[in-house]
């Protein structure tokens, strides 16, 4: 079973008890080698995410980028010092888009946010691939009884999307070929109707 090498007792407890099938340990190798390229700093050794603004008072934004060592610090600049900003990989080219692949990386994920936060709403969101596994991270937080306050997905949309109870921003690129509005009629009268919570959509 791959394992996280952390100091802190209570989430090494957490993460080695994710189930065999989550990651192999070349898997995680990786994903640990690429969160920890580039100047931003990894929150901790070990960990899956890199942090700025750690004592930020404002609800911190958990974001899954593609490449972490180059879209994080691109980010930066836009972005308010007070509110913490965690990073994680979205698996990018490394791993593949398949369900199966999604759901045992996010059970890495939530494992380390559950014993980073042990209360609290979450503010989860990314980018493309990285939106894929907010999106994922996000349900099986909620499986878990946690609150997901916001989600926030750049160029992605899932038909199930319509059923989660978050509210939601959608956000897509206008000259985007992957055109990802098209999968919730976005622009059609009343696109925002079946979606259970309040859902906003916009061009960046």
């Amino acid at each position: 079973m791959a394992t996280l090498v952390i100091t802190n007792g209570r989430a090494r407890k957490a993460l080695t008890s994710i189930v065999k099938d989550s990651v192999t340990d070349t898997e995680l190798r990786l994903i640990q080698a690429v969160v920890a390229m580039g100047n931003v700093p990894v929150l901790r050794e070990g960990s899956l995410f890199k942090v700025v603004n750690r004592e930020g008072k404002l609800p911190p934004l958990i974001w899954f980028f593609n490449r972490p060592a180059k879209e994080m610090p691109a980010v930066l600049d836009s972005f308010p010092t007070d509110r913490p900003l965690y990073g994680g990989f979205s698996g990018g080219k490394i791993f593949d888009m398949s369900d199966h692949t999604m759901e045992r990386l996010a059970r890495l994920y939530v494992a380390e946010l559950g014993t980073l936060f042990l209360e609290g709403d979450f503010i989860l969101g990314g980018n493309c691939k990285g939106a894929r596994m907010a999106w994922e991270v996000a349900k099986q937080l909620k499986q878990k009884g946690r609150n997901v306050k916001q989600l926030c997905l750049l160029e992605f949309t899932d038909p199930d999307l319509i059923h989660f109870g978050s509210p939601m921003l959608l956000m897509f690129g206008k000259h985007s070929r992957r055109k990802a509005y098209k999968a919730i009629g976005w622009g059609t009268a009343g696109w925002e109707k079946p979606f259970v919570a309040p859902t906003v959509a916009t061009w960046i």
